[in-house]
């Protein structure tokens, strides 16, 4: 099932390092990906740098991925 998370939430799925499939709606308020275990790298140096994380996961190196509001 289909998760959606708001760009308001600090969530992998919503950060710039995040290299997983993910899909912004038109107003870039909200970003799908298949399910919460969905798997992407973390592109972040400061971070889990190559290691997949799930888009639900958090973690401090977060920054907002620039298609979103």
């Amino acid at each position: 099932m289909a998760e959606r998370y708001p760009s308001s939430w600090k969530k992998c799925a919503t950060c710039v390092f995040w290299t997983g499939p993910r899909e912004v709606d038109t107003f870039g308020i909200w970003v799908s990906i298949d399910s919460s275990q969905t798997k992407g790298r973390c592109m972040c140096r400061g971070g889990s740098f190559r290691v997949e994380k799930p888009g639900s996961y958090v973690c401090s190196s977060y920054i907002k991925w620039m298609a979103l509001q």
